[in-house]
């Protein structure tokens, strides 16, 4: 173990140093929480790191579990591909999936779902064609998701499956529809009949997912992605991206998103890419990294991400928004399935916000900095 003390964090030492610094367990067990081992073992190649053999036990472990996964959800994506064409609907596929593809080997980046996008005019015929497959959803999971199509799981073996119309809800709006990126899309070698976004309209997407609406919580993965996506990138395509950042309201969001790829990748912007995007300030990235590498992270209700106005109005629509759902998902929903979300609401509401919540009113320290944190990191966000 070493015991050199700068101030690292002993989970972005091993990740960026290859340093073991605290219990064999301890860091097997953040790399498996941040889905990072078999990536770490590439890096530890790459790096020339010598790591103990319990590390390369359960990497190699991960990457015989992920290339099986993989495995079952390729041949579910040819099902969707031929399915597609069959109905002549096209179906966009996004994340996990489609960006594995990218990476040194596709069983580096774990996925546990398919993601697809699909027109709010098709939807409802490519989920009863799924159904006749034998595609059902998860159980409970309509009362638990008042915003999203319910997740389909096959009846025998695979990966469960998200269909959706739109890729983002925030402040009344939708983003990342089928319609938005209609013209761009192009066919997905890998699955004939399935297709994926343009290389900066994903990006956009993965950018957005990452930081907006998941807060950074989902860890390095995402940064990574990043990383291995805008590989070969020239400067035109980077200011593609910076174009479509700022039609969306996202310049700020990118410039985040390219300062922590700057950071957990040792990465020297040129200059002419750092021109294109705001900088953020050291405070709000040095919140940014805390989070991603998951110091000082809770559960923490999503107000400053989501509140539309800054005053009683706004924050009543939050409210409603929160304990009653999204209105127009809401009346879609058959009535039992209605009623179930109702009911099982408040459960899972107390379920992931209790416990915060009572910690805020009781005025823990630990808590109440988390709490402002988030709002400084939205604030400098959304430039306020």
């Amino acid at each position: 173990m070493n015991s050199n003390d700068d101030g690292l964090s002993p989970y972005l030492a091993l990740w960026l140093q290859g340093e073991c610094r605290v219990s064999e367990g301890n860091l097997l067990a953040w790399l498996r929480a941040q889905r990072l081992l078999p990536l770490l073992m590439w890096r530890a190649q790459q790096q020339g790191w010598d790591f103990p053999s319990t590390f390369v036990c359960a990497a190699r472990e991960a990457q015989y579990r992920e290339q099986a996964q993989q495995t079952v959800a390729e041949n579910q994506l040819h099902v969707f591909g031929s399915l597609a064409q069959s109905l002549n609907i096209p179906v966009v596929l996004v994340k996990g999936a489609a960006v594995a593809q990218v990476y040194p080997q596709p069983w580096m980046r774990p996925y546990t779902d398919i993601d697809l996008l699909v027109s709010e005019v098709h939807i409802g015929d490519f989920l009863a064609a799924l159904a006749t497959l034998g595609y059902v959803p998860v159980e409970k999971s309509v009362g638990q998701r008042g915003y999203h199509v319910p997740p389909l799981v096959p009846q025998g073996v695979g990966v469960k499956v998200e269909v959706h119309t739109a890729l983002a809800r925030e402040r009344e709006r939708v983003r990342f529809t089928f319609e938005e990126w209609y013209d761009d899309l192009r066919p997905w070698s890998a699955a004939p009949g399935l297709w994926i976004p343009d290389t900066t309209d994903h990006a956009l997407y993965l950018i957005h997912h990452a930081i907006v609406h998941h807060e950074l919580m989902l860890g390095l993965l995402p940064i990574a992605d990043l990383y291995f996506w805008t590989q070969g990138w020239d400067i035109y395509t980077w200011q593609q991206l910076a174009c479509k950042a700022s039609t969306a309201g996202l310049h700020r969001v990118v410039g985040l998103a390219l300062a922590l790829m700057a950071w957990a990748w040792d990465i020297d912007w040129p200059e002419d890419i750092c021109q294109l995007f705001p900088r953020p300030a050291g405070d709000v990235l040095k919140i940014a990294q805390r989070l991603v590498i998951g110091e000082g992270v809770q559960k923490m209700p999503n107000v400053w991400r989501d509140l539309t106005e800054h005053n009683m109005r706004g924050l009543l629509k939050y409210l409603s928004l929160v304990v009653f759902g999204d209105p127009g998902t809401r009346r879609a929903l058959p009535w039992k399935a209605r009623a179930r979300f109702y009911l099982q609401r408040p459960f899972h509401l107390l379920n992931h916000h209790a416990p915060t919540l009572w910690k805020l009113l009781c005025g823990d320290r630990q808590t109440r900095a988390a709490w402002q944190a988030q709002r400084r990191l939205q604030a400098w966000i959304q430039d306020q």
